[in-house]
């Protein structure tokens, strides 16, 4: 049964099939179709049969409305017949994602003072205002998972009573914990150290394969090595050249309905092992 807390933002309850994409926690990818049961301005509610983790990133896919995003799984907010419910937000914030009015939600008293969190760990507190999001999560386990700086990693953080010792507030450090990344060049040649070491998006390792489509070509079903929200490497027999415009469908899967959108090559690598090339791809918009 679904369980939520105080509710900070204006969520809605809609059913809206949508499709995931990730790992779960044995390090199985998979590509599941399944539905939200909240969702809000920035993010959502939503079932899974999979056992996820706090803090993965996973590909959020909305067929009806032809779009995607990546998302954050802050925790499990609840449980369905067999399956799970977790709470998820988009990683870009500056997004209406569900194309829907969200009027802010009026704030409890209690919610109107910051909440003190402190680290299981080292015990670094921190005043925190709580997302929506969070707010679930909270109410459902009592604990969530967040970024420590003191320890370098993702930690259990719980509602503590005593202030003492209290960090900056996560919009004090945001510019700190995640300087802006430089745009992958979409333009001109692009070689193999730019398109790695200048990325805006985390690489997720991936195992399933890609449809790649050129006007006057057959369809090239490739093996995929990695993707993030802002694109995809895979490799390939076929040869293509840097800069080139296709249409992708990714992961893909022969005989079901598959999500084509455009793309352009960044960068052709030739390997030795049965001439391969490995292919670095930024997804566009369309025209």
């Amino acid at each position: 049964m679904y369980q939520s807390g105080v509710r900070r933002s204006n969520r809605i309850a809609e059913q809206i099939p949508i499709t995931l994409i990730g790992t779960d926690t044995d390090g199985k990818t998979f590509l599941e179709h399944s539905r939200t049961v909240l969702i809000s301005l920035h993010g959502a509610s939503v079932v899974s049969q999979y056992k996820l983790s706090p803090e993965q990133e996973m590909l959020l896919r909305w067929p009806d409305g032809n779009k995607e995003a990546e998302v954050r799984v802050v925790g499990q907010v609840g449980t369905h017949l067999e399956s799970y419910v977790y709470g998820v937000c988009f990683l870009q914030s500056d997004i209406n994602f569900w194309d829907r009015e969200f009027a802010p939600a009026v704030k409890s008293e209690s919610e109107s003072t910051p909440t003190a969190l402190e680290c299981s760990r080292c015990k670094r507190q921190e005043l925190v205002e709580q997302g929506g999001i969070e707010v679930d999560v909270y109410a459902f386990s009592d604990t969530v998972i967040r970024y420590c700086r003191e320890c370098g990693s993702s930690t259990t953080w719980r509602v503590c009573q005593a202030r003492e010792n209290l960090a900056p507030t996560e919009s004090e450090q945001s510019q700190e914990l995640h300087p802006a990344a430089e745009e992958v060049p979409t333009s001109g040649p692009a070689t193999r150290n730019v398109a790695e070491n200048q990325r805006k998006y985390r690489r997720t390792k991936v195992n399933f394969v890609a449809c790649i489509r050129r006007p006057g070509f057959a369809d090239d079903v490739a093996l995929c090595e990695d993707m993030s929200r802002g694109g995809v490497r895979f490799k390939s027999r076929k040869l293509y050249f840097a800069n080139t415009d296709i249409e992708i469908a990714v992961p893909y899967s022969q005989g079901s309905s598959s999500i084509f959108v455009p793309a352009k090559i960044l960068y052709v690598l030739e390997l030795d092992e049965r001439r391969f090339y490995r292919y670095g791809v930024a997804f566009t918009k369309r025209s």
